[in-house]
């Protein structure tokens, strides 16, 4: 049984497969999930427009909101393979920031194993980046599934959204494993920024209570 808190969803999966929509789902499938952890007072559907981006301020310490929507998520890790956290950021600013190092906070018996990053629509779905005019015409074929790369070097640009992939396990010999938080690191051209993600993790053998 899976608990969360927050609007970051983690289901177990037995093999990395494909770009993660704002939840994990087993591969060939997609969650329904609306999660952003972007500013809440963002508005407009699929087919506004984009609002103005905003200058960074230099006292910003974490610009692409990554320290928002929390929570608590218990999962159980299957017999073989590992779990996923998807983080979904977004990009309300006038300036393009590379994304870098993803951490575990306080790890007990919880290892990373890979951080992933693709692009995401604001529903956290995945997305070729392409969005629907403005005059709110739908597509006529949904988009092609794109190939998560590394977080390390990604670029998220002015109105991006983006999924960040982390897979993690629980170390052998060990029946449950924990993180207190999720860091990402990420800058732009003027200065660098760390910011945590407070993602309580708790994943077991056995299954949570």
């Amino acid at each position: 049984m899976i608990s969360s808190k927050g609007k970051v969803l983690l289901v177990s999966a037995v093999i990395l497969g494909v770009a993660s929509g704002c939840s994990i789902a087993p591969e060939g499938t997609e969650d329904d999930s609306s999660s952003v952890n972007s500013s809440s007072e963002e508005s407009g559907g699929a087919g506004a427009s984009p609002a103005q981006p905003e200058p960074v301020d230099p006292a910003d310490d974490d610009p692409l909101n990554v320290t928002a929507n929390g929570g608590k998520l218990c999962s159980q890790q299957p017999p073989t393979g590992s779990s996923f956290v998807t983080i979904l950021v977004h990009n309300a600013t006038d300036q393009t920031f590379t994304l870098g190092e993803v951490k575990l906070g306080s790890p007990q018996q919880l290892t990373l194993q890979s951080a992933l990053a693709s692009p995401a629509s604001r529903e956290g779905h995945h997305s070729t980046g392409d969005q629907a005019s403005d005059t709110g015409a739908e597509e006529s074929e949904a988009p092609a599934p794109v190939e998560p790369l590394p977080t390390a070097g990604y670029e998220v640009q002015t109105h991006d959204y983006v999924n960040v992939l982390v897979e993690v396990s629980i170390d052998e010999n060990t029946d449950s494993g924990t993180a207190a938080y999720l860091e990402l690191d990420y800058s732009s051209a003027d200065r660098d920024y760390a910011a945590r993600h407070p993602l309580e993790i708790e994943l077991t053998r056995e299954g949570c209570s």
